[in-house]
């Protein structure tokens, strides 16, 4: 999976848990997505990627990636607590160390071992 955004200025992964964008019941597009995060939130993000899991105990669960901006990730640090439902959206690396059994092996990112 090639990265389709500038990783100098959107260092830092993210992961959304349960959170579709084109997997949803009622499609959005990626612009759609990134003007949400903007326009709801004020982060500039790129999107990455969406999958489902492999997740039994929520069957229709989709997982969504996305590369936050260098200059909101600190503004992240505390906001992924108070205001994405206390831990919803999880540092990348953490998410595949504490999920790596759920996520699809074609998903993961070729930088994570």
């Amino acid at each position: 999976m090639s990265k389709k955004y500038d990783t100098d200025t959107y260092t830092q992964v993210c992961a959304w848990i349960g959170t579709a964008c084109q997997l949803a019941a009622e499609p959005r597009t990626v612009t759609d997505f990134e003007e949400f995060m903007s326009d709801k939130f004020g982060y500039r993000v790129k999107y990455i990627n969406e999958y489902n899991t492999h997740d039994a105990a929520n069957p229709k669960r989709v997982d969504l990636l996305f590369a936050l901006h260098k200059d909101d990730v600190d503004k992240m640090v505390v906001d992924r607590f108070t205001k994405f439902g206390g831990g919803e959206i999880k540092w990348y690396e953490d998410y595949v160390v504490n999920s790596r059994d759920i996520i699809p092996t074609n998903q993961l990112l070729p930088d994570v071992s």
